[in-house]
């Protein structure tokens, strides 16, 4: 069991669990298993950003589905096409036709990136936390009970931390570095932050006021978040098409870092101004619809 927080506010480790948070903050009461939604909300949002994953796709919702009903707790599933060339539309829309918990599925009317897909995600999300995992195949649905179990004693983020990483060794290179510079920039204890696996509270991430004019940016939300916890989660080769990670995206995650260690705590939040940075082309809904175990 992790020893949680200490007084000083230092960072306290349990069984591989990181945790830290400010001097005198009060401890969250923690959720269990069997808590009644608040105002009929599902407990967890899980988001799917899809890019060319027609071959993926069908295992990948199967897996979550069967995990999350596993849980026993109330969900969502919400999914995202960010334009893809080839069927995954066209998956999706079946799986959204076939799935009561799949409550939304957005297309992009050209392709614009997974921070984006995150954000339209976001502001139709109405769990009370988001689950974000990549539908490549390279993370384990089946690891969210993981994530689930640390994020009940009380986080506000839980993150996956890859521990046997398949991935081309300069990209495992370049990510090390990436991480230990975002770590030194922000002060966040995660060793993975650029695992896209994680749980974060709902609340949290919507007080940023997310949208088409101001985009997700993890960096940010990692820095307000004082409880976060990393587990150990499994990591496969990418088995289908090939990954949308550049060395561009790395840059502009330390770019974003720096910003952010730049801006006072808590500021500027809220909607931006400027001209949208996506354009939803269709966006799928079932409305008020709550989805338990079956």
């Amino acid at each position: 069991m992790s020893r949680g927080v200490s007084p000083e506010g230092r960072v306290a480790s349990g069984f591989g669990c990181r945790t830290v948070g400010p001097a005198g903050h009060p401890p969250a009461r923690p959720r269990r298993e069997g808590d009644v939604p608040m105002n009929g909300r599902p407990d967890f949002s899980v988001i799917l950003t899809c890019y060319n994953e027609e071959r993926s796709i069908r295992d990948f919702h199967a897996r979550v589905t069967k995990t999350m009903r596993a849980l026993g707790r109330p969900y969502e599933v919400l999914m995202v096409n960010d334009s893809s060339p080839d069927r995954t539309l066209e998956v999706l829309n079946e799986l959204f036709d076939g799935d009561p918990a799949t409550t939304m599925l957005a297309d992009f009317e050209r392709n614009a990136g997974q921070a984006a897909g995150h954000t339209v995600a976001i502001t139709e999300a109405r769990g009370r936390a988001l689950v974000f995992i990549d539908s490549d195949l390279q993370v384990d649905p089946e690891d969210i009970p993981l994530l689930v179990a640390a994020y009940d004693k009380g986080m506000d983020l839980v993150g996956g931390r890859r521990v046997q990483r398949h991935d081309p060794l300069f990209r495992r290179a370049a990510s090390a570095c990436a991480n230990w510079l975002i770590r030194r920039i922000t002060g966040t204890p995660l060793l993975d932050v650029f695992c896209g696996f994680k749980i974060i509270d709902t609340e949290i991430v919507k007080s940023f006021g997310y949208g088409p004019r101001r985009l997700f940016r993890i960096v940010e939300v990692m820095r307000a978040c004082p409880r976060s916890c990393e587990v150990p989660v499994s990591h496969h080769a990418r088995p289908h098409g090939r990954s949308g990670w550049t060395l561009l995206r790395l840059a502009g995650l330390l770019l974003d870092a720096v910003r952010v260690s730049l801006t006072p705590a808590g500021a500027a939040r809220g909607h931006a101004g400027g001209p949208p940075l996506y354009t939803v082309r269709t966006l799928r809904r079932k409305p008020g619809k709550e989805t338990e175990d079956q």
